[in-house]
């Protein structure tokens, strides 16, 4: 999205945050090169692990932006939409980085006799249905889920049970 960094310093709730970017050298030509998914999935900020609630809030933000400046309505005035560029620049992301989300959802199953009963938030973190539906979303949005039961490495019976169950 473009903006007027003028504007931006000269409206009182943006300038501390126009700071602290100037001082990082974080400006939004840079910020791009900026987001790495270190363990595969987003997290609350730099420098920290990854988490199923960043994760989950970046895929959905990023879906809304892709919708906004790349959706049907979008693509007939595409000349004319001022959010083009942006959901462009989103659905790129999202399709550098579903696979190793991917990756990194598998790694946050949990196994009891041997089945996929649920998933944790985080490494060694919660085990909720929180984390399941924090998964099981994103996943959902980026065609990650297979619909042949075999083939299927996120989603089993014995996780509709866990969820059914809380």
């Amino acid at each position: 999205l473009q903006f007027d960094e003028d504007e931006v310093k000269k409206n009182g709730k943006l300038t501390e945050l126009h700071k602290i970017q100037q001082k990082e050298g974080i400006s939004s030509t840079n910020l791009q090169g900026k987001i790495e998914l270190i363990g595969g999935g987003f997290g609350g900020g730099p420098q920290q692990m990854p988490h199923c609630a960043p994760t989950y809030a970046a895929v959905l933000t990023l879906c809304i932006i892709a919708g906004i400046g790349c959706g049907q309505e979008a693509a007939v005035n595409r000349s004319q939409n001022p959010y083009h560029e942006a959901g462009r620049l989103a659905i790129a992301l999202l399709n550098e980085k579903r696979l190793p989300m991917y990756a990194f959802f598998l790694t946050l199953r949990e196994h009891e006799d041997g089945e996929r009963i649920a998933f944790r938030m985080h490494h060694d973190g919660e085990i909720d249905v929180r984390a399941t539906y924090c998964i099981l979303t994103p996943c959902h949005l980026l065609g990650l889920l297979d619909k042949d039961e075999e083939k299927n490495h996120l989603l089993s019976p014995p996780i509709a049970h866990y969820i059914a169950s809380c």
